[in-house]
Protein backbone atom coordinates (compact mmCIF):
# COMPACT_ATOMS: atom_id res chain seq x y z
CA UNK A 1 0.00 0.00 0.00
CA UNK A 2 1.12 3.46 -1.03
CA UNK A 3 0.55 6.77 -0.12
CA UNK A 4 1.98 9.31 -2.48
CA UNK A 5 4.27 12.35 -1.85
CA UNK A 6 3.66 15.91 -1.10
CA UNK A 7 6.13 17.72 -2.58
CA UNK A 8 8.04 19.26 0.35
CA UNK A 9 8.92 15.73 1.22
CA UNK A 10 10.03 15.49 -2.25
CA UNK A 11 12.14 18.51 -1.88
CA UNK A 12 13.62 17.40 0.93
CA UNK A 13 15.18 14.44 -0.51
CA UNK A 14 16.14 16.25 -3.89
CA UNK A 15 18.06 18.36 -1.52
CA UNK A 16 19.56 15.62 0.43
CA UNK A 17 21.20 14.43 -2.84
CA UNK A 18 22.18 18.22 -4.76
CA UNK A 19 23.53 18.78 -1.09
CA UNK A 20 25.63 15.52 -1.46
CA UNK A 21 27.07 16.34 -4.92
CA UNK A 22 28.10 19.44 -4.11
CA UNK A 23 29.75 19.03 -1.07
CA UNK A 24 32.10 15.78 -2.90
CA UNK A 25 32.31 18.07 -5.71
CA UNK A 26 34.42 20.84 -3.42
CA UNK A 27 35.82 17.85 -1.70
CA UNK A 28 36.98 16.32 -5.18
CA UNK A 29 38.16 19.89 -6.65
CA UNK A 30 40.37 19.96 -3.50
CA UNK A 31 41.72 16.53 -3.53
CA UNK A 32 42.68 17.25 -7.28
CA UNK A 33 44.33 20.37 -5.71
CA UNK A 34 46.50 18.34 -3.11
CA UNK A 35 47.52 15.84 -5.65
CA UNK A 36 48.70 17.99 -8.07
CA UNK A 37 50.86 19.25 -4.98
CA UNK A 38 52.26 16.32 -4.36
CA UNK A 39 53.09 15.44 -7.59
CA UNK A 40 54.92 18.65 -7.97
CA UNK A 41 57.05 18.01 -4.66
CA UNK A 42 57.85 14.15 -5.66
CA UNK A 43 59.18 15.85 -9.45
CA UNK A 44 61.51 18.39 -7.12
CA UNK A 45 62.99 15.41 -4.76
CA UNK A 46 63.48 13.02 -8.52
CA UNK A 47 65.19 16.49 -9.77
CA UNK A 48 66.88 16.94 -6.42
CA UNK A 49 68.12 13.59 -6.40
CA UNK A 50 69.23 13.47 -10.21
CA UNK A 51 71.46 16.82 -9.14
CA UNK A 52 72.79 15.73 -5.93
CA UNK A 53 73.98 12.46 -7.11
CA UNK A 54 76.04 14.52 -9.75
CA UNK A 55 77.26 16.60 -6.97
CA UNK A 56 78.27 13.99 -4.61
CA UNK A 57 79.08 11.48 -6.44
CA UNK A 58 83.15 11.95 -6.06
CA UNK A 59 82.56 12.02 -2.51
CA UNK A 60 82.62 8.76 -0.30
CA UNK A 61 80.38 6.24 -0.05
CA UNK A 62 78.82 7.78 3.89
CA UNK A 63 77.85 11.35 2.41
CA UNK A 64 76.25 9.81 -0.91
CA UNK A 65 74.13 7.28 0.82
CA UNK A 66 73.02 10.07 3.72
CA UNK A 67 72.02 12.34 0.61
CA UNK A 68 70.35 9.65 -1.15
CA UNK A 69 68.80 8.46 2.04
CA UNK A 70 67.54 12.39 2.46
CA UNK A 71 65.47 12.31 -0.88
CA UNK A 72 64.27 8.81 -0.86
CA UNK A 73 62.93 9.18 2.34
CA UNK A 74 60.31 11.78 1.72
CA UNK A 75 59.56 10.20 -1.67
CA UNK A 76 58.28 7.57 0.08
CA UNK A 77 56.04 9.24 1.98
CA UNK A 78 54.79 11.50 -0.48
CA UNK A 79 53.84 8.06 -2.53
CA UNK A 80 51.63 7.28 0.12
CA UNK A 81 50.36 10.32 0.98
CA UNK A 82 49.77 10.65 -3.00
CA UNK A 83 47.68 6.91 -3.07
CA UNK A 84 45.78 7.95 -0.04
CA UNK A 85 44.43 11.04 -2.12
CA UNK A 86 43.50 8.90 -4.57
CA UNK A 87 41.64 7.34 -2.66
CA UNK A 88 39.95 9.65 -1.58
CA UNK A 89 39.13 11.24 -4.55
CA UNK A 90 37.55 7.95 -6.02
CA UNK A 91 35.55 7.25 -3.10
CA UNK A 92 34.29 11.23 -3.51
CA UNK A 93 33.58 10.58 -7.05
CA UNK A 94 31.47 7.09 -6.27
CA UNK A 95 29.45 9.11 -4.06
CA UNK A 96 28.88 11.83 -6.52
CA UNK A 97 27.88 9.36 -9.21
CA UNK A 98 25.56 7.77 -6.43
CA UNK A 99 23.50 10.18 -5.40
CA UNK A 100 23.15 11.76 -9.23
CA UNK A 101 21.66 7.93 -10.15
CA UNK A 102 19.46 8.70 -7.52
CA UNK A 103 17.97 12.06 -8.36
CA UNK A 104 17.73 10.09 -11.80
CA UNK A 105 15.97 7.04 -10.41
CA UNK A 106 13.71 10.25 -8.39
CA UNK A 107 12.97 11.50 -11.97
CA UNK A 108 12.00 7.53 -13.20
CA UNK A 109 15.23 6.78 -14.70
CA UNK A 110 16.23 3.53 -13.16
CA UNK A 111 18.85 2.83 -16.39
CA UNK A 112 21.99 3.24 -13.81
CA UNK A 113 20.53 0.25 -11.92
CA UNK A 114 19.81 -3.20 -12.42
CA UNK A 115 16.79 -4.48 -12.89
CA UNK A 116 17.70 -8.23 -12.71
CA UNK A 117 16.18 -9.65 -16.48
CA UNK A 118 17.73 -12.93 -15.85
CA UNK A 119 14.97 -13.25 -13.19
CA UNK A 120 12.18 -12.81 -15.76
CA UNK A 121 10.28 -16.00 -15.24
CA UNK A 122 7.26 -16.27 -17.83
CA UNK A 123 5.77 -19.53 -15.26
CA UNK A 124 5.88 -17.42 -12.35
CA UNK A 125 2.19 -16.75 -10.78
CA UNK A 126 2.81 -12.99 -10.68
CA UNK A 127 5.74 -11.90 -11.66
CA UNK A 128 5.37 -11.06 -14.81
CA UNK A 129 1.63 -9.25 -14.07
CA UNK A 130 3.72 -6.85 -11.53
CA UNK A 131 6.80 -6.03 -13.75
CA UNK A 132 9.03 -7.92 -10.78
CA UNK A 133 12.26 -7.63 -13.20
CA UNK A 134 13.83 -6.22 -16.21
CA UNK A 135 13.68 -2.35 -17.59
CA UNK A 136 12.07 0.19 -15.73
CA UNK A 137 10.60 -3.10 -13.03
CA UNK A 138 9.94 -2.73 -9.38
CA UNK A 139 13.27 -4.59 -8.75
CA UNK A 140 15.24 -1.86 -10.93
CA UNK A 141 13.13 0.74 -9.08
CA UNK A 142 14.41 -0.76 -5.50
CA UNK A 143 17.78 -2.34 -6.24
CA UNK A 144 20.89 -0.80 -4.78
CA UNK A 145 22.62 -4.15 -3.70
CA UNK A 146 26.58 -4.09 -4.31
CA UNK A 147 26.41 -7.84 -2.93
CA UNK A 148 25.52 -11.28 -5.16
CA UNK A 149 24.16 -12.81 -2.39
CA UNK A 150 22.44 -9.73 -1.65
CA UNK A 151 20.61 -9.29 -5.14
CA UNK A 152 19.38 -13.31 -4.94
CA UNK A 153 18.06 -12.40 -1.94
CA UNK A 154 16.09 -9.31 -2.82
CA UNK A 155 15.05 -10.91 -5.53
CA UNK A 156 13.83 -13.93 -3.81
CA UNK A 157 11.47 -11.59 -1.52
CA UNK A 158 9.73 -10.16 -4.27
CA UNK A 159 8.90 -13.39 -5.94
CA UNK A 160 8.78 -15.15 -2.46
CA UNK A 161 6.78 -12.75 -0.42
CA UNK A 162 6.26 -13.22 3.34
CA UNK A 163 3.38 -14.48 4.78
CA UNK A 164 3.54 -13.72 8.49
CA UNK A 165 2.48 -10.69 10.20
CA UNK A 166 5.53 -10.94 12.67
CA UNK A 167 7.91 -11.57 9.91
CA UNK A 168 6.69 -8.88 8.10
CA UNK A 169 6.65 -6.16 10.95
CA UNK A 170 10.83 -7.70 11.36
CA UNK A 171 11.47 -6.77 8.34
CA UNK A 172 9.56 -3.35 8.73
CA UNK A 173 11.63 -2.25 11.87
CA UNK A 174 15.19 -2.86 9.62
CA UNK A 175 13.87 -1.11 6.93
CA UNK A 176 12.97 1.62 8.84
CA UNK A 177 16.07 2.13 10.72
CA UNK A 178 18.12 2.00 7.74
CA UNK A 179 16.09 4.44 6.28
CA UNK A 180 16.96 6.84 8.48
CA UNK A 181 20.78 5.71 8.07
CA UNK A 182 21.50 7.42 5.01
CA UNK A 183 25.55 8.40 5.57
CA UNK A 184 25.37 4.66 6.63
CA UNK A 185 23.16 3.12 3.76
CA UNK A 186 25.92 5.28 0.61
CA UNK A 187 28.72 4.72 2.77
CA UNK A 188 28.13 1.02 2.57
CA UNK A 189 27.21 1.44 -1.25
CA UNK A 190 30.52 3.21 -1.92
CA UNK A 191 32.72 0.82 -0.57
CA UNK A 192 30.59 -2.43 -2.23
CA UNK A 193 30.71 -0.19 -5.49
CA UNK A 194 35.08 -0.16 -5.29
CA UNK A 195 34.29 -4.25 -5.35
CA UNK A 196 31.94 -4.57 -6.61
CA UNK A 197 29.95 -8.71 -6.55
CA UNK A 198 29.23 -10.80 -9.37
CA UNK A 199 27.33 -13.85 -9.46
CA UNK A 200 29.99 -16.06 -9.49
CA UNK A 201 31.39 -14.82 -6.34
CA UNK A 202 29.53 -17.56 -4.31
CA UNK A 203 30.84 -20.22 -5.99
CA UNK A 204 34.24 -18.71 -5.75
CA UNK A 205 33.61 -18.69 -1.58
CA UNK A 206 32.33 -22.16 -1.89
CA UNK A 207 36.03 -23.14 -3.32
CA UNK A 208 37.50 -22.08 -0.17
CA UNK A 209 35.51 -24.44 1.90
CA UNK A 210 35.87 -27.63 -0.31
CA UNK A 211 40.49 -27.55 -0.14
CA UNK A 212 41.67 -30.18 0.74
CA UNK A 213 44.55 -29.99 3.64
CA UNK A 214 47.83 -31.18 2.14
CA UNK A 215 50.14 -30.30 4.76
CA UNK A 216 48.39 -32.01 7.82
CA UNK A 217 51.05 -34.78 8.73
CA UNK A 218 53.34 -33.83 11.55
CA UNK A 219 56.86 -33.69 9.58
CA UNK A 220 55.93 -30.65 8.43
CA UNK A 221 55.22 -28.82 11.38
CA UNK A 222 58.97 -29.68 11.90
CA UNK A 223 60.27 -29.03 8.75
CA UNK A 224 59.06 -25.32 8.76
CA UNK A 225 61.43 -24.85 11.76
CA UNK A 226 64.04 -27.24 11.26
CA UNK A 227 65.06 -25.68 7.56
CA UNK A 228 65.58 -22.09 8.84
CA UNK A 229 67.64 -23.53 12.36
CA UNK A 230 69.81 -25.78 10.09
CA UNK A 231 70.36 -23.11 7.72
CA UNK A 232 71.98 -20.95 10.89
CA UNK A 233 74.04 -23.54 11.92
CA UNK A 234 75.35 -23.78 8.30
CA UNK A 235 75.72 -20.60 8.13
CA UNK A 236 77.43 -20.53 11.84
CA UNK A 237 79.34 -24.29 11.03
CA UNK A 238 81.17 -21.97 7.42
CA UNK A 239 81.68 -18.27 9.33
CA UNK A 240 83.70 -20.60 12.03
CA UNK A 241 85.38 -22.65 9.75
CA UNK A 242 83.62 -25.73 11.20
CA UNK A 243 81.78 -26.95 8.00
CA UNK A 244 83.53 -26.53 4.30
CA UNK A 245 81.36 -23.75 1.72
CA UNK A 246 80.45 -26.87 -0.35
CA UNK A 247 77.75 -27.75 2.87
CA UNK A 248 75.87 -24.70 2.17
CA UNK A 249 75.61 -25.97 -1.74
CA UNK A 250 74.51 -28.99 -0.37
CA UNK A 251 72.24 -28.12 2.04
CA UNK A 252 70.54 -25.63 -0.56
CA UNK A 253 70.19 -28.57 -2.73
CA UNK A 254 68.43 -30.04 -0.15
CA UNK A 255 66.37 -27.61 1.36
CA UNK A 256 65.31 -26.33 -1.94
CA UNK A 257 64.04 -30.15 -2.43
CA UNK A 258 62.09 -29.72 0.52
CA UNK A 259 60.76 -26.36 -0.29
CA UNK A 260 59.27 -27.51 -3.70
CA UNK A 261 58.26 -31.04 -2.47
CA UNK A 262 54.44 -30.19 -2.68
CA UNK A 263 54.34 -27.23 -5.48
CA UNK A 264 52.45 -29.01 -7.35
CA UNK A 265 49.67 -29.13 -4.93
CA UNK A 266 50.05 -25.86 -3.97
CA UNK A 267 49.95 -24.27 -7.29
CA UNK A 268 46.38 -26.36 -7.61
CA UNK A 269 45.11 -24.42 -4.12
CA UNK A 270 46.54 -20.90 -5.67
CA UNK A 271 44.35 -21.76 -8.71
CA UNK A 272 40.90 -22.15 -6.66
CA UNK A 273 41.43 -19.66 -4.44
CA UNK A 274 43.57 -16.76 -6.70
CA UNK A 275 39.99 -14.79 -7.23
CA UNK A 276 38.76 -15.13 -3.69
CA UNK A 277 41.17 -12.30 -2.12
CA UNK A 278 39.43 -9.22 -4.15
CA UNK A 279 36.09 -10.95 -3.48
CA UNK A 280 36.59 -10.99 0.59
CA UNK A 281 38.53 -7.78 0.07
CA UNK A 282 35.23 -5.75 -0.88
CA UNK A 283 33.05 -8.04 2.21
CA UNK A 284 35.70 -7.72 4.76
CA UNK A 285 35.54 -3.64 4.70
CA UNK A 286 31.74 -4.12 4.16
CA UNK A 287 31.44 -6.21 7.66
CA UNK A 288 33.48 -3.63 9.81
CA UNK A 289 30.42 -1.00 8.86
CA UNK A 290 28.14 -3.13 10.08
CA UNK A 291 30.16 -4.31 12.92
CA UNK A 292 31.04 -0.83 13.85
CA UNK A 293 27.51 -0.01 14.15
CA UNK A 294 24.84 -0.20 17.21
CA UNK A 295 21.04 -0.94 15.71
CA UNK A 296 17.73 -1.01 17.54
CA UNK A 297 15.69 -3.43 15.16
CA UNK A 298 15.98 -6.78 15.64
CA UNK A 299 16.68 -8.14 12.38
CA UNK A 300 19.76 -5.70 12.19
CA UNK A 301 21.31 -6.77 15.19
CA UNK A 302 20.81 -10.54 14.60
CA UNK A 303 22.78 -9.67 10.99
CA UNK A 304 25.58 -7.98 13.50
CA UNK A 305 25.77 -10.80 15.45
CA UNK A 306 26.44 -13.09 12.85
CA UNK A 307 29.58 -11.85 11.98
CA UNK A 308 30.84 -12.69 15.43
CA UNK A 309 32.49 -15.50 15.54
CA UNK A 310 34.52 -17.25 18.37
CA UNK A 311 34.70 -13.56 19.80
CA UNK A 312 35.75 -12.63 16.96
CA UNK A 313 34.45 -10.12 14.30
CA UNK A 314 34.50 -11.67 10.80
CA UNK A 315 36.33 -8.50 9.29
CA UNK A 316 39.46 -9.39 11.15
CA UNK A 317 39.21 -13.30 10.13
CA UNK A 318 38.70 -12.05 6.69
CA UNK A 319 41.63 -9.52 7.18
CA UNK A 320 44.16 -12.60 7.98
CA UNK A 321 42.61 -14.92 5.22
CA UNK A 322 43.17 -11.94 2.42
CA UNK A 323 47.28 -11.56 3.97
CA UNK A 324 47.25 -15.40 3.06
CA UNK A 325 46.34 -15.37 0.01
CA UNK A 326 48.23 -12.20 -0.95
CA UNK A 327 51.65 -14.04 0.42
CA UNK A 328 50.08 -16.80 -2.67
CA UNK A 329 49.38 -14.04 -5.01
CA UNK A 330 53.24 -13.01 -4.50
CA UNK A 331 55.19 -16.52 -4.34
CA UNK A 332 56.39 -15.74 -8.02
CA UNK A 333 58.80 -13.15 -6.84
CA UNK A 334 62.14 -13.22 -6.28
CA UNK A 335 62.20 -12.52 -2.76
CA UNK A 336 59.32 -14.98 -1.85
CA UNK A 337 61.56 -17.98 -4.27
CA UNK A 338 64.69 -17.37 -1.87
CA UNK A 339 62.20 -16.92 1.84
CA UNK A 340 60.63 -20.02 0.17
CA UNK A 341 63.94 -22.37 0.41
CA UNK A 342 65.47 -20.35 3.58
CA UNK A 343 62.01 -20.21 5.41
CA UNK A 344 59.72 -22.95 3.98
CA UNK A 345 57.44 -19.54 3.17
CA UNK A 346 54.95 -21.23 0.55
CA UNK A 347 54.51 -23.83 3.05
CA UNK A 348 53.91 -22.00 5.99
CA UNK A 349 51.57 -20.24 3.96
CA UNK A 350 49.58 -22.74 2.70
CA UNK A 351 49.61 -24.34 6.12
CA UNK A 352 48.96 -20.86 7.60
CA UNK A 353 45.64 -20.96 5.05
CA UNK A 354 44.56 -24.48 5.65
CA UNK A 355 44.19 -23.56 9.87
CA UNK A 356 42.30 -20.69 8.77
CA UNK A 357 40.39 -22.85 6.78
CA UNK A 358 39.66 -25.16 9.33
CA UNK A 359 38.68 -22.81 11.98
CA UNK A 360 36.28 -20.46 9.32
CA UNK A 361 35.60 -22.27 6.65
CA UNK A 362 32.36 -23.52 8.13
CA UNK A 363 31.40 -19.97 9.10
CA UNK A 364 31.90 -18.01 5.42
CA UNK A 365 28.21 -19.20 4.28
CA UNK A 366 26.46 -17.63 7.51
CA UNK A 367 29.08 -14.42 7.05
CA UNK A 368 27.69 -13.55 3.32
CA UNK A 369 24.38 -14.25 4.06
CA UNK A 370 24.64 -11.79 6.96
CA UNK A 371 26.48 -9.28 4.82
CA UNK A 372 23.70 -10.36 1.56
CA UNK A 373 20.28 -9.64 4.17
CA UNK A 374 21.83 -6.44 5.13
CA UNK A 375 22.50 -5.21 1.93
CA UNK A 376 19.08 -6.10 0.23
CA UNK A 377 17.78 -4.49 3.90
CA UNK A 378 19.48 -1.11 2.64
CA UNK A 379 18.32 -1.46 -0.49
CA UNK A 380 14.49 -1.24 0.40
CA UNK A 381 15.92 1.62 3.08
CA UNK A 382 17.21 3.81 0.49
CA UNK A 383 13.36 3.37 -1.61
CA UNK A 384 11.99 3.91 1.81
CA UNK A 385 14.41 7.11 2.15
CA UNK A 386 13.10 8.10 -1.61
CA UNK A 387 9.59 7.88 -1.03
CA UNK A 388 8.76 9.62 2.86
CA UNK A 389 5.27 9.47 1.73
CA UNK A 390 5.06 6.00 1.14
CA UNK A 391 3.63 4.60 4.71
CA UNK A 392 4.35 0.75 6.22
CA UNK A 393 1.63 -1.11 6.02
CA UNK A 394 -0.55 -2.10 9.11
CA UNK A 395 -0.51 -5.74 9.13
CA UNK A 396 -4.00 -7.97 10.39
CA UNK A 397 -3.68 -10.29 12.24
CA UNK A 398 -6.51 -12.49 10.29
CA UNK A 399 -6.91 -13.48 6.57
CA UNK A 400 -8.32 -11.79 4.66
CA UNK A 401 -8.80 -7.80 4.82
CA UNK A 402 -7.09 -5.34 2.54
CA UNK A 403 -7.91 -1.25 2.93
CA UNK A 404 -5.59 1.44 1.56
CA UNK A 405 -6.09 5.16 1.13
CA UNK A 406 -4.52 6.80 -1.83
CA UNK A 407 -3.04 3.57 -3.83
CA UNK A 408 -1.21 3.76 -7.07
CA UNK A 409 1.81 2.02 -9.07
CA UNK A 410 4.98 2.64 -7.95
CA UNK A 411 6.38 2.90 -11.31
CA UNK A 412 4.31 5.40 -12.72
CA UNK A 413 5.32 9.17 -12.11
CA UNK A 414 3.82 10.51 -9.31
CA UNK A 415 2.07 13.55 -11.17
CA UNK A 416 0.33 11.19 -13.28
CA UNK A 417 -0.39 8.72 -11.30
CA UNK A 418 -4.19 8.38 -10.70
CA UNK A 419 -4.82 7.07 -7.02
CA UNK A 420 -7.44 5.37 -5.57
CA UNK A 421 -9.15 4.21 -2.33
CA UNK A 422 -9.76 0.12 -1.70
CA UNK A 423 -11.31 -2.00 0.78
CA UNK A 424 -11.51 -5.80 0.37
CA UNK A 425 -13.48 -7.32 3.36
CA UNK A 426 -12.58 -11.18 2.31
CA UNK A 427 -10.67 -13.27 0.39
CA UNK A 428 -11.30 -12.96 -3.38
CA UNK A 429 -13.37 -16.10 -4.74
CA UNK A 430 -14.65 -16.58 -1.52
Amino acid sequence: MFIFLSLPDMEKVYAFYEGNIQAYSQTVTELKRKIHLVGTLRLLLVAGLAISIWLFSPTGWATWSSVLGLFILPFIILMVIHTKLFEQRSYAGTMIRICEDELKGLNYDFSAFDGAPDKINPAHSFSLDLDLFGNHSLFQAINRTVTAYGRELLAGWLTTPLSTKEAIEIRQQAVAELAELADLRHHFRVIGSSHPGTTNDIQQLEKLAALLAIFSHWLWKIAIWLVPFLWILVIIGITNELLPPGAAILYLIISAGIANAKTKQINAMHNSVDKINKIFAGYARLMVIIEKNDFRAASLREIKQALITNGENASKAVKRLSGRLHKLDQRANMGAIILNIFYLRDTRTAMQLEEWNRLHSSHINQWVKALGKFDALSSIGTFAFNHPGYIYPAITSHYFKMEGKALGHPLLRRDQCVTNNITIEKAPGS
